[in-house]
């Protein structure tokens, strides 16, 4: 799996390339969810999740999932703060998910939103995703972070942790310098790093900011010059921002709204818009 979550492995086909690179879509699946929980039976939603991702699967051009879990410890969300989803996202559920997705030649990631990351992933680790992202304000003591990795590797998992460029008006953002000071230590057992590289006032739920922006661009330009593993990018891929977020060197860009929820009843339509977009002569 290691191989997996570091720049450029797949085939370099045309629908993958873009600014050079070889470009992975990783669908939110947390996006399915959005205006459903206590509205929606459970079993009804977790259908819906087997479905698509079977969907998407089937069509050829995706290779990974994204599986946010929001937990109530999480301290770091915006107003309002998003639903918790565990009744859904169960430990059974998804192990049988990306069991699934396994047989199928994917990979299932898991990022958990909450301050308690080591626990949590205690409650998860059967599910064996294939990375695991949480929250890097969540893992501030190095001994705490250090313990959390061990578990993760101890699993066959790839840690991914994921640094907040704009951060929430409860738990503001550091800075690129701070954050780095925190990872550098175990780089070496990072093939990939997560950037959420968009404001969100609470996840899923409600967007603002911009990819192109420059304090996504000098946060990450940071990071290039220090760090050679893959770059993943969550929060704002759209349409109009894909090929931003592939020009700051992205590997995985996570994206859930612009497929599930972009006003068509064919996900893997939009997985090919783009896709096409990535490549589309401007």
């Amino acid at each position: 799996m290691w191989r997996f979550y570091s720049p450029a492995v797949l085939p370099a086909t045309v629908e993958y390339m873009a600014a050079g690179r070889v470009v992975r879509l990783n669908p939110a699946l947390i996006t399915l969810l959005d205006g459903c929980i206590d509205v929606v039976p459970v079993a009804a939603l977790q259908q819906e999740v087997t479905e698509q991702v079977r969907h998407l699967l089937s069509h050829g051009k995706v290779m990974t999932f994204h599986c946010d879990i929001n937990f109530p410890d999480y301290g770091g969300f915006g107003e309002p703060a998003p639903c918790s989803n565990q009744a859904v996202f169960t430990p059974d559920f998804l192990t049988t998910l990306a069991a699934n997705i396994r047989r199928q030649g994917g990979y299932l990631n898991l990022h958990m939103l909450t301050d308690q990351p080591l626990e949590r992933w205690r409650e998860y680790q059967g599910v064996s995703p294939a990375a695991v992202c949480y929250q890097l304000d969540a893992v501030a003591d190095p001994v705490y972070h250090r313990q959390l990795l061990d578990s993760i590797s101890g699993q066959g998992s790839c840690a991914s942790p994921v640094l907040e460029i704009f951060g929430s008006a409860g738990r503001p953002a550091l800075t690129a310098a701070a954050t780095f000071s925190q990872v550098q230590p175990f780089l070496a057992e990072l093939p990939l790093l997560t950037f959420q590289a968009e404001a969100t006032a609470a996840r899923s739920t409600f967007a603002a900011g911009g990819m192109a922006s420059a304090v996504v661009r000098d946060y990450i330009a940071y990071y290039k010059k220090r760090y050679t593993g893959a770059i993943q990018l969550q929060g704002g891929i759209k349409l109009n921002t894909i090929r931003d977020a592939a020009a700051l060197g992205a590997d995985f860009l996570v994206c859930g709204t612009v497929i599930f929820r972009a006003g068509t009843n064919n996900p893997a339509e939009m997985v090919d818009r783009l896709l096409q977009e990535l490549v589309a002569e401007k």
